[in-house]
């Protein structure tokens, strides 16, 4: 199992992604390293089209993020 990181300044390194079950919120795991890389991928370019088009002001910074595998 793998999990998309994102860097804090007061915690470091730690899994901010969840998704919703039955109104419970879970953190996000994926099967496999290439799952995660893409949806991080797909993060990151919806952040930047939206940053481009001035729906967003800020343009979040690639290396805070980083993908762990877990066990």
């Amino acid at each position: 199992m793998f999990e998309v990181q994102t860097y804090t300044f007061l915690d470091g390194w730690i899994n901010c992604w969840s998704e919703e079950v039955n109104g419970e919120s879970h953190p996000l795991t994926f099967k496999t390293y290439t799952a995660a890389l893409e949806e991080l991928t797909d993060f990151l370019a919806a952040n930047h089209e939206a940053f481009t088009n001035g729906a967003v002001e800020e343009q979040y910074d690639p290396h805070d993020y980083r993908i762990m595998e877990i066990r």
